[in-house]
Formats: C-alpha cells, sequence, structure tokens
C-alpha cells in the first residue's frame, strides 16, 4: 500500500537559487518512510527481532523545481525486496500533478547487536508485503 503526505514550501526551505533545497528532499523522505512504517508497526516487529534497517543507497532524479509556497505531495512504497532487502520509492508532485523528483533508497535489514545484514523471518517478510506499492 502506498503512503502519502503533503508539504508546504516555507521560507526555511527555500535555497540560495530560490527553490526548494535538494536537501529537503531527503529529510521528507526519511519523514515519509518512518510514518509509512510505523502506519503498518513496522518499528515495533522489527525491534522484536532485534534488528533495524540501515540505508544502502539513495538515488534522486530531479525533474522540475519546487518553490515558495508549493504544496508538495510526497507518494511512497516498497517497490520490490529481498529476505534482507527493500526498495522503497518516492516521487514528489507539487499540486499540479508535476513530478518534481523520482527517487529511491536501498534498506538493508541488520541484526541490532553485530550489525550484519540479517534473514528477516516471515513476520516481518509478511509486514514488507503490507507496504508494497500495488497492495
Amino acid at each position: 500500500m502506498e503512503y502519502k503526505k503533503t508539504y508546504i514550501v516555507t521560507d526555511e526551505h527555500i535555497d540560495l537559487n530560490n527553490h526548494l533545497n535538494n536537501v529537503v528532499y531527503h529529510v521528507w523522505m526519511e519523514d515519509v518512510a518512518l510514518e509509512h512504517t510505523n502506519f503498518h508497526n513496522g518499528f515495533d516487529i522489527v525491534a522484536q527481532e532485534n534488528a533495524m534497517w540501515v540505508a544502502k543507497t539513495q538515488h534522486l532524479d530531479y525533474v522540475a523545481e519546487g518553490f515558495l509556497g508549493d504544496e508538495i505531495t510526497v507518494t511512497t512504497g516498497i517497490e520490490s525486496h529481498t529476505k534482507i532487502t527493500a526498495k522503497r520509492i518516492y516521487e514528489f508532485k507539487n499540486s499540479k500533478g508535476i513530478t518534481l523528483v523520482k527517487a529511491y533508497t536501498d534498506w538493508v535489514y541488520i541484526d541490532r547487536d553485530r550489525r550484519k545484514p540479517k534473514r528477516m523471518s516471515d513476520i516481518v517478510f509478511e509486514y514488507l508485503k503490507k507496504s508494497m506499492l500495488n497492495n
């Protein structure tokens, strides 16, 4: 299931180029990923397994600019996963429906104590299915 959140671009989000600072996209990506995970009680499930998610790769394609006052909706969801990884995708659109950014983060499931990749249990695997796009 996809997850959406809308933001309004304020003065604090604007950079020297007079558009939405690229760093803000990273912050909003983390914000919606955390909210989406929490929506499905993902933190509780992962904590019970003494595990955590760590970002391995993050990629953003900047398609168009965001400006002061824009209403921007971020859509996210899990596109694919294995027993130790998950690929979360994001799309940022303004209120006119124009895509500003397309992005993804590759996450790795790791053992909290050993700090090494850990195979997901069936419980975590089922939780991820709830976060999948087109689900």
